[in-house]
C-alpha cells in the first residue's frame, strides 16, 4: 500500500519546489492549461530542489487495520525526521508506538539513513531517481483527464478546481498507469504556480495486480493529499491520509486507514557572514556540536525560549511582521537579501563540486567504514 501512495505522491502531488506568486487574476479569465501548469511545476521544482536541502520537518505516520465494522484490529504510530539529499527525500525513524527507539535500533536506524545520504550524495544516483519520479508523474498525468475547471481565490491565491475523471482513450501499461485510471475526484492547482494544493480521490472499480491473484485493491480506496507553502515560498506535502480494504494473494482481506502530517519544518540557512570566518572555519574544521545558548551567542539564531513556548513565540512575532508595513517589510527584505542569491547559486555550485571531490576520496570510505565499525578514523588525506 505504501508503494501506491508514494507513486501517487510524487505523481500528483507535485510537493516542494515553488516560489509563491500572489498575483491573481481575473475570475472571467481564460483559464490556462492544467497539464502545462503541473509541467511548470515540475521545471521550477527541479529548479529550486537545492532550497529543500534546508528544510527539516518531523513526520508523525499512523497507519491502522481495521475489523469490516470499522473497529481498529491493530494500531501503529511512527514518528520519523525528514531531510532532503539532492532532492531525495530521507527519513529517520525517532519512535514507534510511543517508545523512543533502542539503542540498538538506533543504531541500525542510523546505519540505514548514513546508507541512503551517501547513496542519494552522488548526484548522479539522485537525478536517476528523480527521473524516475518524474517518468511516475508522466504516466499518471496521461492516464486522467481534468474536467469542469473553475477559478476561485484560496487563502486570497487564485486556484484552480477540477474535476478528476479517467481517460477513456488511454491504455495503461504499467501499475501506476493502471491505478490513475480507475480514479476519479477533485483537485486543486495553485494558478500562478502550477503547484498542488489539494488532491482528493477515489477508486471506481477494483484494481487487480497480476489478475489478482498477488493482490487487490478494492473500489472505494480513498486518497487526500494536501500541499502547503512555506514562508520563504517553498511547496511541502503537509498531510496524506486514505482508507480502503485490499486482498492480497488469495487469502488477506484486510480493512485499513493511513494518516501522514507533516509539520514542525524548520529551516537551517547559516552563512559563514553570521558567525565570522574564523569561527566558521573552526566549527567546519572540528566539526564540534554547540547547545541553543551559543548558536544564540553567535547570532545563528534570534531567540531561545522553553519549548512550552516556542509556538506562541513564534506566532506572536510572526503577527507583529504581519501587521507592519508589508511594502516596506519587502524591500527590506530585497535589499538585505537579493543581492546575494547569485553568490549563494555559485556557492552551492562549487559546494557540490567540492563534495563529490570528497565523496570519491579514499578518507570518504574510511570514514564510512570507521562509522559502521564503530571506530575512530584514521585519514590519510587521499
Amino acid at each position: 500500500m505504501r508503494l501506491l501512495l508514494r507513486i501517487l505522491f510524487y505523481a500528483c502531488a507535485l510537493a516542494a519546489g515553488c516560489v509563491i506568486a500572489i498575483a491573481q487574476t481575473a475570475p472571467d479569465a481564460p483559464l490556462p492549461d492544467p497539464y502545462k501548469l503541473m509541467q511548470t511545476a515540475l521545471a521550477n521544482e527541479k529548479k529550486l530542489a537545492d532550497q529543500q536541502e534546508r528544510y527539516e520537518c518531523r513526520v508523525t505516520s499512523e497507519g491502522a487495520e481495521l475489523e469490516k465494522n470499522g473497529k481498529v484490529k491493530k494500531d501503529d504510530v511512527e514518528v520519523k525526521e525528514q531531510f532532503y539529499v539532492n532532492g531525495v527525500q530521507v527519513e529517520r525513524t525517532l519512535s514507534k508506538n510511543g517508545k523512543d527507539l533502542t539503542p540498538e535500533q538506533t543504531r541500525k536506524e542510523d546505519e540505514r539513513v548514513m546508507k541512503e545520504t551517501v547513496k542519494y550524495s552522488n548526484k548522479a544516483t539522485a537525478a536517476k531517481e528523480a527521473a524516475k519520479n518524474d517518468q511516475q508523474a508522466q504516466d499518471m498525468m496521461a492516464a486522467m483527464m481534468l474536467t469542469r475547471g473553475h477559478r476561485q481565490l484560496v487563502n486570497g491565491r487564485s486556484a484552480l478546481l477540477y474535476d478528476i475523471v479517467p481517460n477513456p482513450k488511454f491504455q495503461p501499461k504499467n501499475l501506476n498507469q493502471r491505478f490513475a485510471s480507475v480514479m476519479q475526484g477533485t483537485m486543486s492547482l495553485e494558478e500562478q504556480s502550477g503547484e498542488m494544493i489539494d488532491l482528493n480521490i477515489r477508486s471506481m472499480k477494483d484494481l487487480k495486480i497480476a489478475g489478482g491473484v498477488v493482490a487487490t485493491l478494492h473500489k472505494g480506496f480513498w486518497l487526500h493529499v494536501h500541499n502547503q507553502p512555506q514562508p520563504d515560498g517553498i511547496w511541502l506535502n503537509d498531510l496524506t491520509e486514505g482508507s480502503g480494504d485490499a486482498r492480497a494473494l488469495l487469502f488477506i482481506h484486510p480493512y485499513f486507514r493511513f494518516k501522514e502530517v507533516t509539520d514542525n519544518c524548520h529551516l537551517y540557512t547559516t552563512s559563514a557572514s553570521q558567525v565570522g570566518p574564523a569561527k566558521a572555519a573552526e566549527m567546519f574544521y572540528t566539526g564540534d556540536m554547540i547547545d541553543a545558548a551559543e548558536a544564540l551567542r553567535l547570532g545563528i539564531v534570534n531567540r531561545v525560549v522553553p519549548p512550552a513556548q516556542l509556538e506562541s513565540e513564534v506566532r506572536a512575532l510572526a503577527q507583529k511582521i504581519a501587521q507592519g508595513p508589508a511594502i516596506a517589510i519587502r524591500a527590506v527584505k530585497q535589499a538585505l537579501f537579493g543581492r546575494d542569491r547569485e553568490e549563494l547559486v555559485a556557492l552551492l555550485d562549487l559546494e557540490v563540486e567540492q563534495q563529490m571531490k570528497c565523496f570519491s576520496s579514499g578518507d570518504c570510505d574510511e570514514g564510512i567504514r570507521a562509522f559502521f565499525e564503530k571506530r575512530a578514523p584514521k585519514f590519510q588525506g587521499k
